[in-house]
């Protein structure tokens, strides 16, 4: 987990510096391609780089994963819905 907190701010940090923009701003997708478990998703969603009115539009628009194998894909639909959820309240 450190290890993408990392990866995340570091995107952060660059998508700022050098376009002007941040991870929470409309019309920035984020792509998960290898999701597995999800980690890279759920560590985003917890990380505040999102701030929580932003939720919603960033979930249902600009949040984008894939995973092949479908035990994987299962558990990381799951914790990435648990969390939004978490987070928003909303079920």
């Amino acid at each position: 987990e450190h290890i993408v907190d990392f990866i995340l701010h570091s995107t952060q940090w660059a998508l700022k510096n050098s376009f002007g923009q941040e991870l929470k701003d409309g019309n920035v997708h984020i792509l998960d391609p290898f999701t597995g478990t999800g980690t890279f998703i759920v560590r985003l969603l917890q990380s505040g780089l999102i701030p929580n009115e932003d939720l919603p539009r960033k979930f249902t628009q600009e949040l984008h994963a894939n995973e092949m194998v479908l035990l994987a894909y299962y558990v990381g639909a799951i914790n990435i819905e648990e969390t939004y959820f978490s987070l928003t309240g909303k079920y």
